[in-house]
């Protein structure tokens, strides 16, 4: 009977810390939407974010899905660990086998059960990428003043890789105002030899 009632607390606790982190990072959105509105004079027509097990993505929906937005979302994953791809193919929640990437905050195999249903319904398109498109990103970013590990540089090579293939699909144009969510400062990893 105890370990019946810890297992309910557990996860309703669980549940309510995964809502913190997911409003946390709604000011991270709210602080770049404010910046860009001053900028340029209008919304976010794309978000890039990376997904791990889904939290920040999730944040991501629900902030750009809102009634008062309507900005198109597209997620990266490591191509050894896209396992939100494989469940928007499969329709479902799909556990995979993940391997060795340099994209090591964003190495899960399973989307969070939490953040699933808002991602199936928000998620405009979703792609992964090899080691080395992320690598080359980072060297792109760094050649800016960028500050960018292979997960925060993520963003730019799904972007790269969306526009020179299928802009439309996303509505990209040249006016198009695009946010990437860099998630990771620079650190050392093994740099890809392919």
């Amino acid at each position: 009977m105890m370990l019946s009632h810890s297992s309910k607390w557990w996860s309703k606790l669980t549940t309510l810390v995964s809502q913190w982190i997911v409003d946390g990072y709604s000011t991270m959105m709210n602080e770049v939407d404010e910046q860009v509105l001053a900028t340029t004079g209008t919304a976010v027509d794309l978000a890039v974010v990376p997904v791990g097990v889904g939290s920040f993505a999730q944040s991501a929906v629900t902030h750009y899905k809102s009634t008062e937005r309507s900005s198109a979302l597209l997620t990266v994953e490591p191509e050894s660990a896209a396992c939100l791809k494989e469940s928007l193919i499969n329709d479902a929640p799909t556990t995979i086998a993940t391997a060795y990437t340099i994209m090591t905050g964003i190495n899960c195999g399973t989307v969070s059960s939490i953040a699933w249903p808002f991602l199936h319904n928000g998620i405009d398109a979703s792609i992964s990428i090899s080691d080395t498109e992320s690598h080359h990103a980072v060297q792109s970013l760094n050649s800016m003043g960028v500050n960018a590990g292979p997960c925060g540089a993520a963003n730019l090579a799904a972007l790269r890789i969306v526009a020179q293939k299928d802009r439309a699909a996303i509505g990209l144009n040249a006016d198009s105002i695009v946010v990437l969510f860099c998630t990771e400062g620079m650190r050392d990893y093994d740099v890809p030899t392919a």
